[in-house]
């Protein structure tokens, strides 16, 4: 189902818990509001309240909601006070199914103890700040929500069991086969998956999703921040802990991809971060935590994802899977092309032995290795233009699934 759930409600009424949960069960993207308002300040909201004031945590709380508008397939714990804003409350429907999980002010209270990180709560007599608070955003959490929970009643497992039946309920007449939406496009280094995906995620009205790019940005963070590259767990770590998203444009213009909120769409093409992505990539943990985070997002359905092992690992189930080859000094010219154009100049052997080295790592490395899927379509691009490939992906693909023409 092409839906996401949203949990509202005060601190203290389970949101983050229940939502995990959920996750788990569903197999849907976890979203917590807080930690991206948190990642984007680069400080606690705590920190911010005391810093900058409710108002400024308010905005960003704003803006974090609109960047997840386009979520889909996930399951989305919100801040208590987000609910405050009129456009806020909109924009919670628009997402999906809203679930207002409630408590009593005397039970929020005793679950939230002395948390020193509730800055709402940071006066004396957090009970009648409770109730002020409960009292001033009831009628609010109700215009928001389309069912209202008591968390009183239920252990968690019932209530993610009892939100489960209302959204089979609700979409069931809306479910489809999610595999046959999704089309995996492998191949190595240069050979013209990239921008055959954008162009083909296009023509048939789907999202597209990256998945070197993911790999980029780790490297890319880890060069910025002076993190050995050889440092596995500091890496995998740095993997866990950064938001990538990927912000669809319209017409003919590219997709970007934004690390922690910020626009990183040219800084993580760069030469340098090319040869250093490969090595990255090459580290179990990292590769398991993006391949996550990937499965996550291509679930969602309706999307074009190109890699080196998305047929393979990453959505093996994906009914649409395409090889995509090229000559090797077919690939060094797009390669040279790409950098020039971009602005880096670049040494043509300098850039050959990348190239053959990067295959070699991408066809020995221990996990999500460059593999010919069984089912996959074998595409070489030598000899077609891009929009020859185009039409050849989108005609199969897209007789079937309904896409625009």
């Amino acid at each position: 189902m092409d839906t996401n759930v949203v949990l509202i409600g005060m601190m203290g009424s389970g949101k983050t818990t229940i939502g995990r949960l959920l996750a788990e069960k569903t197999g849907m993207e976890f979203i917590d509001l807080d930690e991206l308002v948190e990642r984007r300040a680069g400080m606690t909201i705590a920190e911010i309240f005391q810093g900058h004031g409710e108002e400024h945590f308010r905005d960003l709380e704003s803006q974090v909601l609109e960047e997840i508008a386009s979520s889909r397939h996930a399951v989305i714990a919100t801040g208590g006070g987000i609910v405050k804003r009129a456009e806020n409350r909109q924009l919670l429907r628009d997402l999906g199914l809203v679930v207002w999980l409630d408590a009593p002010a005397e039970v929020l209270a005793e679950r939230i103890g002395e948390d020193p990180d509730r800055p709402l709560l940071s006066r004396s007599q957090p009970l009648k700040k409770l109730t002020q608070l409960l009292h001033e955003r009831r009628d609010l959490y109700a215009e928001t929500s389309h069912i209202h929970l008591d968390t009183t009643e239920h252990t968690p497992e019932e209530i993610a069991a009892r939100i489960l039946e209302e959204l089979h309920e609700r979409y069931k007449d809306e479910e489809e086969d999610v595999f046959a939406t999704i089309v995996a496009i492998d191949g190595p280094v240069a050979s013209g998956k990239s921008s055959l995906a954008k162009k083909v995620a296009k023509r048939l009205g789907f999202m597209h999703i990256d998945t070197g790019a993911m790999y980029r940005c780790v490297a890319f963070e880890a060069m910025r921040r002076g993190i050995p590259l050889d440092d596995q767990d500091a890496l995998a770590e740095l993997a866990h802990s950064l938001d990538i998203r990927y912000v669809e444009q319209p017409d003919d213009m590219p997709g970007r991809v934004l690390l922690n909120g910020e626009d990183v769409t040219e800084a993580i093409r760069a030469p340098e971060v090319s040869r250093n992505t490969s090595p990255v990539a090459d580290i179990p943990n990292v590769r398991a935590e993006l391949v996550r985070l990937q499965r996550q997002m291509a679930l969602r359905g309706r999307c074009v994802l190109d890699g080196r092992d998305i047929g393979t690992v990453v959505v093996p189930e994906a009914h649409w899977k395409f090889y995509v080859v090229a000559s090797l000094e077919e690939r060094i010219r797009r390669r040279l092309v790409q950098h020039q154009q971009e602005g880096h100049a670049v040494d043509v052997e300098r850039l050959r032995m990348d190239i053959i080295e990067r295959d070699r790592r991408d066809r020995i490395r221990t996990h999500g290795a460059l593999r010919l899927a069984p089912t996959a379509t074998i595409l070489d691009t030598t000899g077609i233009s891009l929009e020859e490939a185009v039409e050849i992906v989108a005609a199969l693909v897209g007789g079937s699934v309904g896409a625009p023409s």
